[in-house]
């Protein structure tokens, strides 16, 4: 490399490089010479050793010649026996082969060998024996390869075998046969791997797709089939490396290797015998050389004691020019080569190198890499011809780090002309190198911003020229380049006058461009102002928004049709939500009906299954239909006046029902200090209630369960309540906790199967807490019992007329001393909190023991308490134990004593009468029942205080006896029911002839419509979902003939199985004046009723279009053939009331006439199989439920006629159907004159 490589430096003064470099040239010459003498004897002893190793070597290459030799024979030897173990080992891998891997082994340890002893053999050439070390690297590389290939086929064989064993009994004939076909062909095809073979395997694989395995065979021939797949490819894998290994060989790379150390050996015997010659004629000339060097010797050491006293001289003289150059120049000396010889101060501050890591290197050491080759070769012709070269150089500093140089490099000659040096003189240029390069980096940048840019970029001058034009520009307006810039303005883009209209430099808005083809463009438009010196510039940046406007249009079009979809999951919920409970209300309120009759044990506990199983299928019902209000947005709070106390102690004392003699104690509690009357949604707050309550003695197997609502906070007309529900059940694991809350989801599968749900109750709990502005949270140990909670918000409602404890009870009770005895200590937390609330004395015992204790004490101290209240169910003393010791212990005094229990039962009055008690608490106990035992026992009055709440899960009340319809009329209990569906329709007019009220059943909304012209009934049970006329139109007919004419309002009550948001707004916009869902019970009724019995109408005439719609005449024909039905059957069924029958085979007559006329008839016709083994089936089941077992016989044969397609047995058994139809009518007739 000449300087070009150098970045090529001068040096102004090339005397100073001379004379500096050359003094210590001249020290070392005059050494050299005195040292000459000592290398001559040096050279003797060399010589002689010479002669001794040239004899020593021959006979070390005769001996490695010979062991090269051997080592290649054997190494040729094993690569033979080796192809042939490979050859043989391919046709043994069925079998095992144990010999042939272990022979392979042992082969390829002997190749190790080989090859390391291979490497050792350096004399050998090299080239040759590279060639031979990785051919035989190779070797084992494949060996290694085919082993471990060999290796999983003979594993995959092995599993082959196994799968077919494992399948030996289960595969069916002709695929046992398969595959052993399989296994063979496998085994041959892997010894010999040709086409021919692998044909016969696809073929055996071919006969396995041609039968229709099924699923669960499939199963099991897949693993077997995978194997041959994969036995298939590792023999065409194992195939290919043994033919690699055969053809392969090692022959030829040995044979190159052999004849590379033959010739070798042959160089070394003509080598050994020039050396002999050389020996000899060294050994002449040197003695030549002693002697002329010895006088050259001493003619040299004059001649530098000459050039050392010049160099003296010239080195004072450069001095002082050294010290000028070095206070502001870099300074560098090279020689022709580009080796630096000399550098001053300033080269070494600015480079990073000290001087001694500079002398004696090449000028390369500072390059750059910034310029391309063509750079230097220019500065090398310039200065390798003597002339001086000017530019600017980047150098790289020791550091990494680049700096830039003004650089001017000089050549410097001898007297001769020839070039002798070369100085270079520089100028640090750095800083102002770096400033240039950032000026055109942003430059660059902002070039490549503009190129980049997805949003037009437009620049102009203060008139509106344009100067810059992006390509994005260019696509969004249409215009290229070269049209806009120089002679486009922007008013052709947008119009000017917005910029008139207001400041909108640095803003955003929005407007219309024109585009090329005229066209407008919506676009988001930014402006800003450049100023760059005296000159202003404007950028313009317009963003397209076609997108966004077309996204929002999109976004507005689904928005409706997700609103649409809303509303058509709202109206499926309702309609589901009518067809699934318009059945259960029949199911329910019949089971209802069936327990007021006189039945057996037997009978009673599947009228009792019946029902419960009825409610369960409606908490599930209500449970999906709930969450799916929830899920679609539909679900909303109110906001009504209710008592929390009603709420609580309600929800405790239905689950208590429901929960029968289970040994658990519930117990409500609300805090005293809570205000009668809140306002919020008392449906939905029962419903978290009881869910919570209800899985709580769920999971409870013993010992209590605790609901609480504790006042936190009472201030601005709102109180904080923390509502809680707390067990002693099996608790939760840390990993069930965390899916708890989840659709659908339990604590595991086997809390499904034990107890049964949905997983939905939880779910909607927790929507309906967030709905109400709270969060519903769990504490729970496994074993140790759960604790669910939450805290909600509720605005304080107007107080009620009628405080629910007076006053003059308060007083009453003041300072009256009471015993409290409960084992369960949070028994005796709920109740004491209760009694001191009411600033009475209390004190309390956990058992009898201590309770007698207590006593003895009081009497002595003459403090005896004023009443006792007692648990029943305690260890060691029970409360009949308990109540009759004391007696014994204070026969004088006449305590009232209250017991206590959560298990109530037949006869349990009587018998605490007999121990003495005086009144009975069946827990969960509320509040005021609490308060009217203590009263009550004490004798306190209780006047002006609000009634004591009913329980809701008591039954209704006794049956009231029966009126007439004028006696129903003028006392205000004739009621109007309107229902289509005949089994709700008698529920429903049974429950109210119960309830002393008297029916009349219309089947549509206008038949209502017409029975309320002619009797004007102060009560209407409306069901909304009707045929002909619905419930909803015929309400605003009424509604609208009542303000036209005059008349007296009537109650109209909607009946409806709809759960959708809005029903009940729809009902009272029709007019109706309260609203009762689906399924209605006895209790639900009367408690409807009840609240609208002091504003029903009395009525005294009642016309004759009063009577009872819907029943149809009697057929005159009357076979009264006994053989259709079985009126024991009947009456076992519904009991022994004649009315009952009559009216239940009228039910089943009309609806076999409806089967037979109007869809077994069409099925008939048109030879309709399906539709007429469906409606047989109908009539089947209608049949075997009231005992017509002949009926349901032959509906059963119809079934399976119709299914065959026999429709002349068809035709024969509705021809008996009919007969047997018309024998119905005439028993019903019978009945009628019985």
């Amino acid at each position: 490399m000449g300087p070009a490589d150098r970045d090529g430096c001068a040096d102004p003064c090339p005397r100073r490089r001379d004379l500096g470099a050359d003094r210590p040239m001249i020290r070392a010459s005059g050494n050299r010479y005195a040292l000459l003498g000592y290398l001559l004897v040096a050279a003797g002893l060399v010589w002689l050793i010479y002669a001794f190793w040239t004899a020593h070597s021959e006979r070390d290459a005769a001996r490695i010649y010979e062991q090269e030799q051997a080592l290649l024979s054997a190494l040729r030897h094993h690569d033979v026996q080796l192809r042939a173990a490979v050859v043989h080992a391919a046709a043994t891998v069925p079998r095992g082969g144990v010999e042939d891997a272990d022979r392979l082994v042992r082969l390829r340890g002997l190749l190790a060998a080989d090859l390391a002893r291979l490497k050792q053999l350096d004399r050998v050439e090299g080239a040759a024996r590279s060639r031979l070390v990785r051919a035989v690297r190779q070797r084992i590389g494949r060996i290694d390869r085919y082993r471990k290939e060999r290796a999983a086929l003979h594993d995959a064989f092995t599993r082959l075998r196994q799968a077919r064993a494992d399948l030996a009994d289960l595969l069916p004939e002709p695929y046992g046969r398969y595959v052993d076909q399989l296994i063979a062909r496998l085994a041959a095809y892997t010894a010999l791997p040709v086409a021919e073979l692998k044909q016969g395997v696809d073929e055996v694989l071919a006969e396995f797709s041609w039968f229709n395995r099924g699923a669960a065979l499939d199963r099991r021939l897949q693993p077997l089939l995978r194997v041959a797949g994969e036995i298939v490819r590792r023999s065409q894998r194992l195939h290919a490396l043994s033919a690699e290994i055969e053809r392969d060989s090692l022959e030829g790379e040995v044979e190159q290797v052999v004849a590379a150390s033959q010739r070798r050996h042959h160089r070394h015997l003509s080598l050994g015998r020039r050396r002999q010659m050389v020996l000899a004629v060294s050994g002449i000339c040197f003695l030549l050389v002693i002697g002329f060097g010895m006088r050259r010797i001493g003619r040299n050491q004059r001649e530098i004691a000459a050039a050392h006293a010049e160099l003296t001289r010239a080195h004072g003289e450069l001095k002082y020019q050294r010290l000028a150059i070095d206070q502001h120049s870099i300074m560098a000396v090279t020689d022709l080569a580009g080796t630096i010889v000399e550098v001053n101060d300033k080269f070494c501050e600015v480079s990073g190198y000290s001087r001694e890591e500079l002398i004696g290197q090449n000028h390369r050491i500072l390059k750059s890499g910034v310029h391309p080759d063509d750079f230097y070769a220019d500065l090398w012709r310039t200065i390798s011809s003597g002339r001086v070269w000017h530019g600017e150089v980047c150098n790289r500093r020791k550091d990494g780090s680049l700096y830039w140089v003004d650089s001017t490099i000089i050549p410097v000659a001898d007297d001769q002309g020839r070039l002798r040096r070369y100085i270079a003189i520089r100028t640090d240029i750095t800083a102002r190198k770096q400033a240039e390069q950032a000026r055109a980096e942003s430059e660059r940048c902002m070039e490549q911003v503009m190129e980049s840019a997805l949003d037009a970029i437009v620049v102009t001058d203060a008139e509106g020229r344009i100067l810059q034009w992006n390509p994005a520009a260019s696509r969004l307006f249409g215009y290229s380049r070269e049209e806009m810039v120089g002679g486009g303005n922007i008013d052709r883009l947008i119009d000017t006058a917005l910029l008139d209209h207001g400041p909108i430099l640095g803003r955003y808005i929005e407007i219309e461009v024109q585009a090329a083809d005229g066209s407008s463009i919506p676009v988001e438009m930014s402006m800003n102002m450049l100023k760059q010196g005296g000159t202003t510039h404007y950028s313009f940046f317009f963003h397209d928004i076609r997108a966004q406007k077309e996204a929002a249009e999109a976004m507005a079009h689904a928005a409706k049709e997700a609103r649409e979809a809303a509303e058509s999951k709202s109206m499926f919920l309702s309609m589901v939500s009518h067809e699934l409970r318009t059945p259960l209300n029949g199911v329910i309120g019949m089971s209802d009906l069936l327990m007021d009759t006189p039945l057996t044990e037997e009978q009673r506990e599947f009228a009792a299954t019946i029902r419960a199983s009825s409610e369960a299928l409606l908490a599930i019902i209500n449970d999906i239909l709930d969450f799916s209000k929830i899920e679609a947005g539909k679900m909303e709070i109110e906001e009504v006046d209710f008592d929390l106390r009603a709420v609580v102690e309600g929800s405790a004392v239905v689950v208590a029902h429901k929960a029968g003699n289970k040994p658990v104690a519930l117990l409500p509690f609300v805090d005293p200090a809570i205000p009668p009357t809140l306002k919020g949604d008392p449906t939905r707050l029962r419903q978290i209630m009881l869910n919570l309550i209800d899985n709580a003695m769920k999971f409870t197997s013993e010992g209590h369960v605790v609901a609480r609502a504790d006042l936190l906070a009472f201030g601005n007309d709102r109180v904080r309540i923390r509502f809680s529900v707390e067990d002693t059940g099996i608790g939760l694991s840390e990993a069930a906790q965390a899916k708890l809350f989840q659709p659908f989801v339990q604590a595991d599968g086997s809390t499904t199967r034990r107890f049964g749900g949905t997983g939905l109750g939880l779910a909607i709990c927790r929507r309906l807490v967030q709905l109400m502005g709270g969060e519903i949270e769990l504490h729970s140990r496994e074993g140790e019992g759960s604790c669910f909670s939450f805290v909600l918000d509720f605005p304080v409602g107007v107080e009620p007329e009628q405080p629910r404890v007076a006053p003059e009870t308060l007083r009453a009770l003041e300072e009256v001393r009471l015993l409290l005895v409960d084992d369960d200590a949070v028994a005796r937390d709920v109740l004491g909190r209760y009694i001191r609330a009411w600033n009475m004395e209390l004190e309390t015992a956990s058992g009898g023991d201590e309770a007698l204790e207590l006593l003895a004490r009081a009497r002595e101290a003459g403090r005896l308490p004023d009443m006792m209240l007692i648990d029943l169910k305690m260890p060691q003393m029970d409360g009949f134990e308990l109540a009759d010791r004391v007696r014994r212990l204070l026969p004088e005094a006449r305590m009232p004593l209250v017991l206590c229990t959560a298990h109530g039962g037949m006869g349990l009055k009587q018998q605490a009468e007999a121990h003495g008690f005086d009144r009975l608490l069946i827990k969960p106990v509320r509040m005021s029942q609490l308060l009217d035992a203590i009263a009550s026992s004490l004798g306190v009055e209780r006047p002006g205080e609000a009634p004591a709440e009913a329980d809701p899960g008591a039954s209704a009340q006794e049956e009231a006896p029966a009126l007439s319809a004028a006696e129903a009329a003028a006392a205000g209990r004739l009621v109007l029911l309107v229902e289509d569906n005949p089994v709700n329709q008698r529920v429903a007019e049974m429950h109210l002839n119960r309830l002393g009220y008297h029916c009349h059943a219309v089947g549509d909304g206008s038949a209502a419509v017409r029975a309320s012209e002619c009797t004007p009934y102060p009560l209407i049970l409306m069901d909304c979902q009707m045929p002909v006329m619905d419930g909803f139109e015929a309400t605003r007919a009424i509604r609208r003939r009542e303000r036209e004419q005059g008349e007296p309002h009537r109650i109209i009550i909607a009946m409806t199985a709809n759960a959708m948001k809005g029903d009940r707004e729809r009902c009272l916009e029709a007019g109706m004046d309260d609203y009762i869902s689906k399924p209605i019970s006895r209790e639900r009724l009367l408690e409807v009723l009840q609240r609208w019995a002091d504003k029903l109408p009395a009525f005294c005439g009642i016309s004759g279009a009063g009577r009872r719609a819907g029943r149809e005449p009697a057929s005159s024909e009357a076979a009264g053939d006994a053989e259709y039905i079985d009126l024991e059957r009947v009456r076992e069924l519904v009991g022994d009331d004649d009315e009952v029958v009559r009216e239940l085979l009228q039910l089943f007559y009309h609806s076999m006439r409806e089967l037979l006329r109007n869809k077994m008839a069409v099925a008939l016709e048109e030879r309709d199989g399906a539709a007429m083994k469906a409606h047989a089936h109908e009539l089947k089941g209608a049949a075997a439920n009231i005992g017509a077992v002949g009926i349901a016989e032959r509906c059963a044969e119809i079934e399976r006629q119709a299914e065959a397609g026999a429709w002349p047995e068809v035709e024969e058994a509705v021809a008996w159907l009919k007969e047997a139809h018309r024998a119905i009518d005439g028993t019903i007739k019978e009945e009628a004159g019985s």
